[in-house]
Order: structure tokens, then sequence, then C-alpha cells
């Protein structure tokens, strides 16, 4: 079957712009929140196949996309490396490292997540045969972030000044995170996806040296990895807040798509960022709030970039409030140019 988003991944003229969503699979969705409210647990709730399968799905029967991104969070890495992971109203909060409470509650992450993907898969195959299957990990620096932090932070100070003060143990963690990374993505390839990505949330908090050394450098090793292990599978990149350094990660990296974010100029991407097919960059805030605005961004949108292969997204993940209608007529303004 042809998939719209490996075809254009893979330099191919097609007609149709592939569409998929950061979050499209979320608390916008009164279906999903249904499911929520029964299941307060969320890190327990991404690790019950038959509803990451239901959730995954969801926005497939609502709107013409071509992909499905498995529901998890980026944040399953650190639970793999034994540190509790816990959500409320403030954000996630990661905990200090007790391998032991992680598998008693837990039990086993990987297979859990593993069974999810082949019920995905499977179910991808019978009912949305030109659908893509993306998985998706955080990147080392964002995880770390989260695991030194210990919660959501404006500035990573922490991590920062460990950055700063004691390199040596960062690096450290960094090549951990890495190997689990790494351990983690090799899973979802043989469970079934066909298109990674790798989230880098935190990227722009860093300056040139650091941002060479903490996200592209970690980033390379994690690409070369998957294509060593298997060279049919894509890698989307995401360094969100990177500015002009997008330059240098899409030449450093290698990825086969890179996501930009609502900042990132389109023309300019088109000149600069050659090296990799574009994805993006709508603002996510615009989409909830103003049908007609949403409808006109991403018409202008698709005007810039359409004598070259892109996916259309969000400059980030789809936020709460937004109506789904606001999503749909945006999907339907793009099928219908």
């Amino acid at each position: 079957m042809n998939k719209p988003l490996l075809e254009v991944i893979n330099k191919k003229k097609i007609d149709r712009v592939p569409i998929w969503v950061m979050r499209q699979a979320g608390r916008y969705l009164p279906e999903f929140m249904e499911i929520r409210r029964e299941n307060k647990d969320f890190i327990k709730l991404c690790l019950t196949p038959n509803l990451v399968k239901e959730i995954t799905l969801q926005p497939l029967k609502r709107f013409d996309l071509d992909a499905a991104i498995l529901f998890s969070d980026i944040l399953i890495v650190p639970l793999l490396m034994g540190h509790n992971v816990t959500f409320s109203d403030k954000g996630p909060e990661v905990g200090q490292y007790n391998m032991a409470y992680v598998e008693q509650e837990y039990g086993d992450v990987l297979g859990k997540i593993n069974e999810a993907i082949k019920q995905i898969k499977s179910e991808i195959e019978n009912n949305y045969p030109n659908t893509a299957f993306i998985g998706f990990a955080g990147s080392p620096w964002t995880i770390a972030c989260y695991m030194m932090e210990g919660k959501l932070s404006r500035d990573c100070h922490v991590i920062k000044s460990m950055m700063y003060s004691d390199t040596k143990s960062l690096e450290k963690l960094i090549d951990r995170i890495i190997e689990r990374t790494i351990e983690y993505l090799k899973m979802q390839i043989d469970a079934g996806v066909e298109v990674v990505k790798l989230f880098d949330s935190w990227a722009g908090v860093l300056t040139e040296e650091y941002f060479y050394r903490f996200v592209i450098k970690p980033t390379k090793t994690i690409v070369d990895s998957i294509r060593a292990y298997n060279g049919e599978i894509k890698i989307i990149g995401f360094p969100r807040g990177a500015g002009f350094l997008y330059q240098d990660y899409v030449d450093n990296t290698k990825v086969d798509v890179v996501a930009l974010d609502q900042y990132v100029p389109l023309k300019w991407a088109k000149k600069h960022l050659s090296g990799a097919v574009l994805q993006g960059n709508m603002d996510n805030i615009l989409l909830a709030a103003s049908k007609r605005g949403a409808i006109r961004a991403a018409e202008e949108i698709i005007e810039i970039m359409s004598d070259q292969g892109f996916i259309f997204n969000l400059g980030h993940g789809i936020i709460p409030t937004t109506p789904p209608e606001n999503l749909e007529v945006v999907v339907n303004a793009i099928r219908n140019r």
C-alpha cells in the first residue's frame, strides 16, 4: 500500500500533502478524556495495551490523517532507568532512582509497550492501510533535563549548572540515556513502527558549543545506531527552539525529516535545511484560538511549500483547549486545495 508520509520522506512526488499532528491523540478529544477520567495514573495508562491502542487510533477515526503516533510519553526512558515518574496538574515529576519500586509498580514496561504497538500495527494494517505508524522517544538532553530538574523548569538551572561545573558527570548520564533510548527504539521498530521521532523539547536553552555536545552528538549516535539496525526506518528530529542551529542539527545528524517549531521561517528553512524533508509548523495556539485564522495559516504554509515534499504539522503539540472541529476544518482545507 502507498503511504503518503513515507513517500514524501523517500522524496517521491505525490499530489497529497501528508498530515499528522503532535499530540493528536490526547486531551483535546472528548473520547480521550472519557478514558482518562477512568484511569488516573497516567503512566499505567501508557502501559495498558488495549487502551493505548484505542487512544492511538482515536484521531484516525475523526480526521483524514496520514500517520498514527504511539500514545505514550517521553518519560518512559527515565522509568526504564529506574526512576519513578508521576503526573499532576502541574506536570510530570521524575523521582529518585528506585528500580525495585518501579519494577514492582509497573512490571515489564518494555513488554507492555511492545504488545500495544503490535496491537496498533495490526489494526492499522487491517483498517488504515495507507497510514504510517510513528514511534518516538525523548532526546537525551531533554530526558536529562527532566531527570536532573525533577519537573518542568523554565531555564533548566540545575542541569545547566551541572553542565558548566561537572561536565563529565553529565556526559556519563547522557551516555546512559543514549543506551536506553536506542534499546527502547529498537523494541518499537521490532514491534512494528515505521518511523521514529526524537523530541528534544529543551534544545533551545543551550549555547552553540553545548548544543553540539548535548543535542547534535547524542542525536547522531542514536540515528547512526538505528540506521545500522534497520536501514528502512525513517527518523524525524525535533530540536525545538534551536533557531539558526537547526541548520547544524540537520547537517550533522542526517535525520530524514526535521520538525520545525513555529518560530522558524519556512522560506529560511527551505534555503538552509535542504538536507532533510521539512515538517511543521503552524502555531498550536492559533489552531486553538481561531478556526478562520488557522485555515488561512495552513493555506499559507502549503503555498510556501508547494514546490517540494513537505509534511504538515504544528510547531508544538496540540493544546487541550483546541476544539476538535478546528483541526478538522484545517485538514479539510488542505485536502480540498
